[in-house]
């Protein structure tokens, strides 16, 4: 055999080695801007109140979740201490995603499109930040409206709940919203989480 050729074969195998340890790319429902978000860092309690509620809905295949951006209720923690952290468990909704959203109108929920999305088993669940804003909102658009039906007569559901800060659990938030003074912008949760409830 070929002195050079016996030299290639060692160098042949390396190549090969490394091509087989090469992890595969994952295969993204959506394409570029949207970014998928990687649910294994999540909370857990998230993930089961978010594939709860979509399990529920078979015929829907689109979902929004997002902050209601009005109740960072805040409990103070350790109050023998007279600590001043506090703890923010923040409200958030998922409900059916729909054509009139975003963008302009009365019914919208975000000006900007999304740019994150969570896949569960096919189905797409879009996640409002404020940083959707970064983002070319023709081509989010343009992604949004392929998933999304335009029959404004579909079903549309929803579902309330807190997220604590500190702790890996979830409560669901009952509608009306419990709420004191004369605005759901003024409302202090103090009964409904209990600070000591963990579900993991």
């Amino acid at each position: 055999m070929n002195h050079n050729l016996k030299a290639l074969i060692p160098i042949f195998i390396i190549l090969l080695l490394a091509s087989c340890n090469k992890k595969e790319k994952k295969q993204h429902a959506l394409p570029a801007p949207m970014e998928e978000i990687d649910t294994t860092s999540i909370k857990k309690s998230l993930l089961r109140e978010v594939k709860a509620f979509v399990g529920e809905h078979d015929n829907i295949n689109a979902f929004i979740l997002y902050s209601m951006q009005i109740a960072k209720i805040e409990k103070q923690l350790n109050k023998d201490l007279g600590a001043s952290r506090k703890q923010f468990n923040e409200l958030f909704c998922i409900c059916t995603a729909q054509e009139f959203q975003f963008n302009k109108g009365e019914f919208v929920l975000r000006r900007n499109y999304p740019h994150r999305y969570i896949n569960l088993d096919g189905k797409i669940i879009f996640v409002t930040s404020d940083n959707d804003v970064f983002y070319d909102q023709e081509k989010l658009k343009g992604i949004y409206d392929s998933i999304v039906p335009s029959d404004k007569s579909k079903e549309t559901v929803e579902h309330h709940f807190f997220i604590y800060d500190l702790k890996d659990s979830c409560e669901s938030m009952p509608i009306p919203y419990p709420y004191e003074k004369d605005s759901i912008y003024d409302y202090e949760h103090k009964d409904l989480l209990p600070s000591e409830k963990v579900e993991i």
